[in-house]
């Protein structure tokens, strides 16, 4: 969903989780991991990869919000 406003909060907040995305899969990619696009959708495998890569992303989540608050100024 991206908003038609090219400038506001939604976009930046859009481009920023696809940045996240994006990285992810490469360092998936780059540690000999499965991306869910590389697998079956609806298999056993594709399920556990998704979990993974949730779990990957999540973590990516956390340390742009941990490195956004240490670089505020009080």
């Amino acid at each position: 969903m991206v908003n038609d406003d090219e400038t506001g909060p939604s976009r930046a907040m859009w481009d920023e989780m696809t940045t996240l995305h994006i990285s992810v899969s490469a360092i998936r990619k780059a540690r000999g991991k499965r991306n869910p696009s590389d697998c079956e959708a609806n298999t056993a495998e594709y399920e556990k990869v998704v979990i993974e890569y949730v779990e990957d992303l999540e973590c990516a989540m956390r340390i742009a919000l941990s490195s956004r608050i240490s670089n505020q100024q009080p």
